[in-house]
């Protein structure tokens, strides 16, 4: 790609990090991208853009490199969410991959909408500290099965130019993930990545109250896919997440507006309950809603709790709100309860052993985009639209999943072999036993959500939403997960609250 301004004629050299390279063309480039990108303002602080440039007089370009809405560039200095300090080879090993995942797969693994998760296991392997050779074995297991990447259609890409009156005849359509794709490159690399997000996901707007809606689709992956190219700044994977979002059908919309609709005509409630007293009392409080969901049920969610409990289900969800004052709080506290539902749900069915739920495990590997999502830029209306919906759809998925009963004993009363309490003291220590699991990225993002969910619960202790009291607690939820993966053929449970869920797990 040539310059997109003449190169001097005259030029000076700079040495930085033992490279020489042509300032005048560093210099010019950065005057170039300050007028092109003002609204973003992550590329003051990595220039390698300028590896796509050639204009740079036989010396050696920067070491270091730019992400783009191409362009997947992860730096070590920062390892985001988790903190975890890594390497400069693990950071280019992960972009290396993450590249070549973009560039050669779609976002479903087949005809039937299942996800490509690999951008999600590489991130997520990498942020809790892999080593390269573990993120290289991870890609390696998983890219067999990949569907490969399609060509996109320009004359698609044009037409959804005009978002409001051509976008509606592509939506849901996973054929078009490529050119949904080109498109939210394309808009990325004109106007920056915020600007892009700003306008899809934060306006009141139908168009945008359409893709916020959407990201909940196929089990939040969108929103999954989504937070990790807001976590680590990656305009590539922000235009991925939104491009997988625009592909899946907005089956909740009906459910999330009629909710809205109810929450702007009532009464404000003299009290509120916390997320943990909802679900821990929706069986006694709500047994016809409960019992809309059923085992032998393909889809309980949509047809049954949002199907023929539709109605009951809006009133139920229309209690939870989120005060302008209160974001922060009620972030963490959504974090702590789908952390405390997960591990209540696996551990509350003895004598077999402690199995988290699949589809309740999506609910908090979702849940860290609500932290994500806090961004300078982001509104702080947007960030309580999220939020409700987040906690709206978390509840619904729980009553889905055959309403669990939940309780902190079990958690507590689970029995942690002599060997691993002596060899564990904290659940970090636990992080290479999860990357020796072999499995498609689920079991990694359960641990680093239960890692995330301690960190934020930990800033609010003694709130009466508080049920994981301490360390203790959590580390014992760590040991539950593990006992349930490591050497089982089956890692999951479907549907933790209905007894057929357990028929063919082991007893400890």
């Amino acid at each position: 790609m040539p310059m997109p301004v003449p190169v001097l004629a005259t030029w000076s050299l700079c040495f930085l990090r033992g490279k020489w390279f042509c300032l005048a063309c560093w210099v010019q480039y950065i005057e170039h991208e300050t007028l092109r990108l003002a609204s973003s303002m992550s590329f003051f602080f990595s220039f390698s853009a300028l590896q796509r440039y050639p204009g740079h007089h036989g010396h050696p370009p920067p070491t270091f490199a730019m992400a783009t809405a191409y362009k997947i560039a992860v730096r070590a200095s920062g390892t985001r969410l988790c903190k975890v300090q890594q390497t400069e080879e693990a950071a280019s090993k992960v972009s290396e991959l993450l590249q070549e995942d973009l560039q050669k797969h779609h976002t479903f693994f087949n005809d039937s909408g299942f996800h490509n998760h690999l951008a999600h296991q590489l991130l997520t392997l990498y942020g809790t500290g892999a080593a390269p050779s573990t993120l290289q074995a991870a890609y390696d297991a998983n890219r067999t099965y990949q569907m490969a990447a399609k060509p996109v259609r320009d004359s698609v890409v044009a037409l959804l130019q005009d978002w409001p009156a051509n976008a509606p005849s592509f939506l849901g359509r996973g054929d078009h993930y490529p050119d949904f794709l080109s498109h939210f490159q394309r808009e990325i690399e004109r106007r920056g990545w915020q600007a892009v997000v700003e306008e899809h996901l934060c306006r009141d707007t139908p168009q945008s109250r359409d893709m916020v809606q959407r990201l909940f689709s196929g089990i939040a992956h969108p929103m999954i896919h989504l937070a990790y190219g807001l976590e680590w700044e990656q305009p590539a994977l922000v235009a991925a997440g939104l491009a997988q979002a625009a592909v899946h059908p907005n089956r909740l919309g009906e459910f999330f507006d009629k909710v809205d609709k109810a929450t702007a005509t009532a009464a404000p409630a003299p009290s509120r309950r916390s997320l943990a007293e909802v679900c821990e009392a929706v069986r006694a409080d709500h047994p016809d809603l409960v019992a809309t969901a059923t085992f032998n049920d393909d889809n309980p969610l949509y047809n049954g709790v949002l199907g023929t409990g539709l109605q009951e289900a809006v009133e139920l969800a229309a209690t939870l709100t989120v005060g302008e004052d209160d974001v922060d709080e009620r972030t963490a506290e959504l974090l702590h309860l789908n952390a405390y539902v997960a591990a209540a749900a696996a551990a509350g069915h003895p004598p077999h052993l402690p199995k988290f739920d699949f589809f309740l495990l999506h609910s908090l590997t979702s849940a860290p985009f609500v932290l994500s999502f806090n961004k300078p830029f982001i509104p702080l209306r947007a960030r309580v639209r999220m939020l409700e919906h987040k906690m709206r759809f978390d509840l619904m998925q729980y009553i889905a999943r055959g309403s669990p009963p939940l309780g902190v004993q079990p958690i507590r009363d689970f029995r942690v072999s002599r060997d691993d309490a002596s060899a564990a003291a904290r659940p970090q220590d636990l992080l290479p036993r999860y990357h020796a699991v072999p499995d498609d990225g689920h079991l990694v993002k359960v641990a680093r959500a239960l890692l995330l969910a301690e960190q934020e619960s930990g800033k609010w202790k003694g709130r009466p939403w508080i049920r994981l009291q301490d360390g203790r607690d959590w580390l014992n939820v760590h040991h539950m997960l593990l006992r349930g993966v490591e050497g089982q053929k089956t890692l999951w449970v479907m549907g933790a609250g209905f007894q057929e869920a357990w028929k063919d797990v082991p007893e400890l």
